[in-house]
Parts: C-alpha cells; sequence; structure tokens
C-alpha cells in the first residue's frame, strides 16, 4: 500500500516547479514529492480556515446542529427565544421552529441558506 503524505495546515507562498534538470527522487521529502506536498499543506489550510468560519457563522446565527440538541437547550433553560433555526440536510437548509411550552415544535417556515 502507497505511503501517504503527512499533511500541516501551513499556507506554502508559491509552488515548485519541477525543473528539466531536477532529479526524479520521490519519497519523504523527495523534490517528485515537493509540489503535492505544498498543494497538501495549502489544501489542510484552507480546510481548517473554513471549518472555523463555518463554526463561527452557525454560533452567530444562533442555529442548531440538530432538533436534539435545540431541545436539550431548552430543556437547560438557555434557549429562550420563541423562534429559532435547525440546521438540515449538511448545513445547506434551515427549518424555523417554535419554542411552545418549552417544546421546540417545527412551524414548517423552512428557508433556504
Amino acid at each position: 500500500m502507497p505511503k501517504t503524505l503527512p499533511e500541516s495546515p501551513e499556507w506554502v507562498d508559491g509552488i515548485y516547479q519541477v525543473e528539466l534538470d531536477t532529479p526524479v527522487l520521490g519519497g519523504d521529502g523527495g523534490p517528485d514529492n515537493w509540489q503535492a506536498q505544498q498543494l497538501a499543506n495549502r489544501t489542510s489550510y484552507l480546510k481548517q480556515r473554513t471549518d472555523m468560519i463555518d463554526d463561527r457563522l452557525q454560533s452567530a446565527t444562533g442555529d442548531y446542529a440538530s432538533v436534539a440538541e435545540a431541545q436539550a437547550a431548552i430543556d437547560s433553560g438557555s434557549e429562550t427565544r420563541r423562534y429559532f433555526n435547525v440546521m438540515l440536510f449538511d448545513n445547506n437548509w434551515v427549518e424555523r421552529y417554535e419554542n411552545v411550552k418549552w417544546r421546540g415544535n417545527a412551524n414548517r417556515h423552512s428557508l433556504a441558506k
């Protein structure tokens, strides 16, 4: 089974260009893997940043990841709003719920995000 390159979430300025006189050497740290390593690091860095932005957006909007999470917030007393949103379908859709007598009830006002 082939080895995979270890990823490190860091931004690399510029991507190495293989030249005609670059020796074709693979393995750990070999010039043949430099480009892939740099791109893997950039991809990991960008994934980390987008995950952080997604987390901040979700917390800023007050959306819940599931109905169970929203109900737990109601039960604990931390959710006191009359209306709140629950994320659905891989965070691409929200459904608005109403807090009725301390129970989260869907009122079927679905909103595309």
